[in-house]
């Protein structure tokens, strides 16, 4: 209080000075956006994090509800559906689902294992608003690299990028930098 009074009593400029100097001190700053859209992906754990995230036409895409993995070590079959939820001007459904997986493919170690079309091993982008459908493709084949299978832990970690096609529309995705880390 001392100060103030001081201050207040001194010239009009040093009284100028102090408020000044007193607004940008209580300012409160934006803390900085990361430029780097990798920057806005979970990190690459192999600990059963439960994350998954990838760069879907350069753009983040990380779920923000239903996430599962699952990895049956009998038969080799390994499977991740996560779901990215929006709700439009009308309270419908917006958003995607992703899915990857194998169904005749098995998976029963760490490697690199080959995303092609639908029945084998491969991924999927679905849209909610419009049943579009972008699947990995045998033409353009994706890569699966699984960093980590532990069956007793029951941890399975791994990245992925790949080419989804809407065979209908005769669009593609890229989607690049994906990484995974479930427990199951």
């Amino acid at each position: 209080m001392y100060i103030v009074s001081v201050i207040l009593s001194s010239s009009p400029m040093k009284t100028l000075a102090f408020f000044v100097l007193l607004l940008f001190a209580a300012c409160e700053r934006e803390a900085p956006q990361p430029t780097d859209p990798l920057d806005l992906l979970p990190p690459a754990t192999q600990t059963g994090e439960n994350t998954l995230g990838f760069l879907l036409d350069g753009e983040p895409w990380t779920p923000n509800r239903i996430f599962q993995g699952d990895y049956r070590k009998s038969d080799g079959r390994f499977g991740i559906t996560a779901r990215y939820v929006l709700f439009d001007e009308n309270g419908d459904h917006a958003g995607s689902n992703f899915g990857i997986g194998s169904i005749t493919v098995p998976i029963y170690g760490e490697g690199i294992y080959e995303l092609t079309n639908y029945g084998n091993l491969s991924a999927v982008i679905v849209y909610f608003e419009d049943c579009s459908e972008y699947w990995s493709t045998s033409e353009i084949p994706g890569q699966l690299n699984i960093l980590k299978l532990d069956t007793i832990n029951r941890i399975i970690s791994g990245t992925f990028y790949f080419r989804a096609v809407n065979k209908k529309c005769l669009d593609t995705l890229n989607i690049t930098n994906g990484r995974f880390d479930v427990s199951f």
